[in-house]
């Protein structure tokens, strides 16, 4: 199996949990709103559910185990 592919539950894991703690930094302590009466949601959504869902997929899928073994 080539490396890239071996290693995509690792990198996948390291990008959504920066995505998410940046994501978490501006909803906290900025003035950007969770919910807005334009875009609904989407500012909660993408900033804090959708690397939630990647994470999850991830563990669900079992490449969380390997991404905590290797690090």
């Amino acid at each position: 199996m080539p490396v890239l592919i071996r290693e995509l539950p690792r990198w996948l894991a390291l990008a959504a949990c920066g995505w998410l703690l940046l994501g978490l930094f501006l909803l906290l302590l900025t003035p950007l709103p969770a919910h807005t009466a334009r875009l609904g949601w989407s500012p909660l959504f993408w900033l804090a559910l959708a690397p939630l869902s990647v994470l999850a997929g991830t563990m669900l899928r079992g490449g969380f185990a390997r991404v905590a073994r290797e690090i």
